[in-house]
């Protein structure tokens, strides 16, 4: 009976090994994956210029997402001055690193939207003399902060607690001292009417291009439709909306002649409304989907071959003959890198298969 025992024993040592053994082994690989996925970002351009950060809905407690931690980090390094135009700013840990920037004689000034950002929070910018007013009829629609006139951040998301957390965005570092003077003289161009002729063609640096949708002298349409007529292989878009209808047809047209692959992804709130373009691609049997996440998908960008356009900009309903003028207070740019194009348009895939 002890001899059995003893056998029993060791029978069921050996089976705990090896469960533990696998246990520990998952454990590992689980780890391994989590590193390996927070190492994901910076999704870093071939020429090193261009740094990608994606929001990931839900995945984060507040205070633990990256690009809230990496926007914190870059307030922390500024020496001299911040400067923001921004649509949409109520997260209280970056004005918490505003105000300790602010206490280390950073210089900031802000220009944002009067009427969607919330008034206790004016009331912070207000009382620091940070805010800076202009006039426009139009919304302040940027997403734009410089850090000591050398490093750019840009791209879809708000400096909003929603856009951070639950909204799907794409946003940029750009390390680029000539793309940071050049937002800055686009700012005092907004704020005192200065540096009119940065308005008068898109800007063009070091391979990135920067186009004013609120430029009285070009229409920032007929920029995005030269690219388009450049592709060769793919067009794949994802935008919160997109209202105008000759961009669509264009699309549509260079789909069908130049035989591409394609795929949009268009935000469900805004793809049934009276402008909205999501008939036309529906209508024509391509690729077209409706975004799955219960918040909000946010993006404005589009791949075309290598080259991504995004920003603030969504495509609006102005015809493209008509001036830009009328248009927000919005930005895109475009640049090519391979990395970054063939990295979104897999994300926009998951988007859709998820």
């Amino acid at each position: 009976m002890k001899k059995e025992n003893k056998n029993l024993l060791k029978v069921f040592l050996f089976f705990a090994f090896i469960i533990l053994t696998i246990s520990f082994s998952d454990i590992a690989l689980s780890e391994k994956i989590s590193s390996e996925n927070s190492k994901l970002y910076p999704v870093i351009s071939n020429n090193g210029f261009v740094q990608l950060y994606l929001t990931e809905p839900e995945k984060y407690n507040f205070g633990e997402s990256i690009i809230e931690k990496e926007l914190i980090e870059k307030i922390g390094n500024t020496k001299k001055n911040i400067t923001i135009l921004s649509f949409d700013f109520d997260n209280a840990n970056l004005i918490e690193a505003l105000l300790d920037a602010a206490k280390r004689n950073v210089k900031i000034r802000i220009i944002c939207d009067l009427n969607n950002t919330p008034q206790q929070v004016l009331k912070i910018f207000q009382s620091q003399n940070w805010l800076v007013y202009y006039k426009s009829k139009v919304l302040m629609h940027h997403k734009i902060i410089i850090f000591d006139e050398s490093l750019v951040g840009l791209g879809s998301m708000n400096f909003t607690v929603s856009c951070m957390y639950v909204n799907n965005n794409d946003f940029y570092f750009i390390k680029n001292e000539k793309v940071a003077k050049m937002l800055e003289s686009y700012f005092d161009y907004l704020a005192y009417g200065k540096n009119k002729e940065i308005m008068q063609k898109p800007q063009n640096i070091d391979g990135i291009s920067f186009y004013f949708a609120n430029s009285p002298y070009y229409n920032i349409n007929d920029n995005i439709a030269n690219l388009l007529d450049k592709a060769n292989t793919r067009i794949v878009f994802a935008y919160s909306t997109f209202t105008n209808e000759n961009i669509a047809k264009k699309i549509i047209k260079i789909i069908e002649d130049k035989r591409l692959f394609f795929f949009g992804l268009l935000e469900k709130r805004n793809a049934y409304s009276k402008y909205s373009v999501y008939s036309y691609f529906l209508n024509n049997n391509l690729h077209i989907y409706l975004d799955r996440n219960d918040y909000y998908m946010h993006h404005k960008m589009m791949i075309i071959d290598n080259t991504v356009i995004t920003g603030s900009y969504a495509i609006s309903d102005r015809k493209n003959t008509e001036k830009s003028i009328e248009f927000n207070d919005d930005l895109s740019f475009s640049f090519e890198d391979e990395k970054i194009s063939d990295f979104l348009v897999e994300y926009l895939k998951s988007l859709i298969l998820r």
